[in-house]
């Protein structure tokens, strides 16, 4: 289910651009039902961020009711490993834009004009 989560983080409205990236790295290990435990270190690998972006931007998150996370230890140790989050994907599907219809796409199957080969003259 990962890539539908993560498209549905691209649909979602009212995110900002770190707010978006954090949520697709959580997605982009989530199970059917939005768990996944990766580590602060993994998360700011996967966003290209440090460290405390991560626990800026995931405290956003959790204030928007997007993630909640559980801390975990390990039952055999007793340290603590990574945090069980779960991204609320029904608020995240809630969230979808609506449908807007762009003109910036083209398809060269329907159109006929030829593409420019060289760029125009001044």
């Amino acid at each position: 289910m990962t890539i539908k989560h993560i498209a549905m983080v691209l649909d979602a409205e009212g995110l900002d651009g770190p707010e978006k990236l954090l949520l697709i790295a959580y997605c982009n290990r989530t199970d059917d039902h939005g768990y996944c435990w990766p580590g602060q270190q993994r998360l700011a690998d996967d966003c290209g961020t440090s460290i405390a972006t991560v626990k800026r931007v995931k405290a956003k998150l959790i204030k928007k009711k997007l993630i909640a996370s559980q801390r975990r230890l390990d039952p055999r140790t007793g340290e603590p490993i990574t945090n069980l989050t779960r991204v609320n994907l029904e608020l995240l599907a809630a969230m979808k834009h609506r449908r807007t219809d762009y003109d910036d796409l083209c398809h060269p199957w329907g159109d006929t004009t030829p593409a420019p080969t060289s760029p125009p003259q001044a």
